[in-house]
């Protein structure tokens, strides 16, 4: 359920938004990894998920036509779930008695200002401010003293994190269909919280971000095409990443989530939207992106001899100079549509789609295994919209050319146990 209200009073317009979300979900699959096994009685059969969020913002935005343009906010999210394993017993799928019950818990806390001056009548300063806070709780253990096994109260660990974010820039209107603009802001994602295990870190730190932008927006043609070009720089510190190691005297394999990586990336978007007649329409849009880990070192994943020389003296896996998973240097789509004003005033269009990437790595530790080449993918589909454009069909073909492509992948080796001592 979601509310807006908005109140004018006066010099400033007073706006409201709260949500209230709940959700329920069940995953189950067959995890034997093989064709035989007991059907009605095994373990590590899904998963099951449960949240009940909330969440409300307050705005005060300036109703101003002078030089000054200005909004103050508050925000505030506050959300609880559950998530357990699953087992099956005698056919049905229960919550093991060996996972942790109770809840996740996770709020955020922000507040806000942005502010606009006009110093002519073609350049504009802004700038903006966010203090952000977060917190999250994981549910308690189990006391394993007692069988079966009971939540142990008070013992869910937590962690909280905040931060002091900004934003400024200036905007230069070249005529009544151009501008130019440019910017600096800072942004982070809040820490988070790892199960209980021998060398596993219980906490890990936020990611934050730099950003730097400059661009270019313009209207031609009596605004029947749009032509906007960016260039950007993102210095990312305290990367998150997910590792899988063997962890402990015991051999156990471990997933969990580290950070402290440095993560540069710069590069270029040229977006184009032509309208060349009456019913056509033409969206283009091309990228260049170069990615590279800095300084970036997570634990060490046994069996990669190939990458001994990356072996740092504590004896961690070094990323520096790699690539980022899902970093292609070069992409592009292009898509062409054409309306066809049907009997009755409903509308026909049918349209074709195009994407392409250049090869990249699926996982952040590069290897050739994990590489995916470069592709064209293509798309088809159209659209039938209603004379009152309340109701629409749509009917597609996705990647045409059946291209097989890897989206992800995973490196670690749990068959590999390491030298203890």
């Amino acid at each position: 359920y979601t509310l807006h209200a908005n109140w004018d009073i006066g010099f400033a317009t007073v706006k409201f938004i709260g949500n209230v979300n709940e959700f329920e979900g069940e995953q189950n699959y067959d995890s034997d990894y093989s064709d035989g096994g007991d059907p009605d009685n095994n373990g590590f059969t899904g998963w099951g998920s449960d949240q009940d969020t909330w969440s409300t913002e307050l705005q005060l935005v300036s109703n101003s036509d002078g030089a000054l343009e200005w909004m103050l906010g508050a925000y505030y999210f506050d959300q609880e779930s559950s998530w357990n394993w699953l087992e099956k017993v005698d056919g049905n799928f229960e919550i093991p008695h060996w996972d942790r019950v109770g809840e996740y818990l996770s709020d955020s806390t922000g507040f806000f200002a942005n502010a606009t001056y006009a110093l002519t009548e073609r350049l504009r300063v802004h700038g903006g401010y966010r203090y952000a806070e977060d917190s999250k709780e994981k549910k308690d253990q189990l006391d394993w003293s007692v069988w079966p096994p009971v939540p142990a109260p008070g013992t869910g660990e937590t962690g909280e994190w905040d931060d002091d974010l900004w934003k400024v820039g200036l905007e230069y209107y070249l005529s009544e269909d151009s501008m130019t603009y440019e910017q600096v802001s800072t942004g982070y994602r809040a820490g988070g919280i790892n199960f209980i295990a021998e060398d596993v870190p219980l906490t890990y730190d936020p990611e934050t971000v730099t950003a730097y932008e400059i661009g270019y927006k313009s209207t031609w043609m009596e605004n029947t095409l749009v032509f906007n070009v960016a260039a950007y720089f993102n210095e990312y510190e305290d990367m998150q990443a997910q590792s899988f190691a063997i962890l402990g005297e015991d051999d156990v394999v471990s997933e969990f989530t580290e950070s402290g990586g440095e993560v540069d990336t710069y590069g270029v978007e040229v977006e184009v939207n032509w309208l060349p007649g009456a019913n056509w329409r033409i969206d283009g849009t091309l990228a260049y992106m170069n990615s590279e880990f800095g300084t970036y070192d997570i634990s060490w994943v046994n069996g990669l001899d190939q990458l001994s020389h990356r072996r740092t003296a504590d004896g961690n896996l070094s990323l520096d100079g790699m690539t980022p998973a899902l970093s292609p240097e070069w992409t592009a789509s292009l898509q062409a549509s054409y309306d066809f004003n049907l009997p009755g005033g409903s509308l026909l269009t049918p349209m074709l789609q195009m994407q392409y990437s250049d090869e990249y790595n699926s996982f952040d530790i590069n290897l050739p295994e994990a590489m995916q080449d470069s592709y064209t993918m293509f798309d088809a589909r159209i659209v039938w919209l209603s004379s009152g454009q309340s109701f629409e069909v749509q009917g597609y073909v996705l990647n045409i050319s059946d291209e097989e492509v890897l989206t992800r992948s995973v490196i670690f080796n749990p068959g590999d146990a390491p030298e203890i001592g």
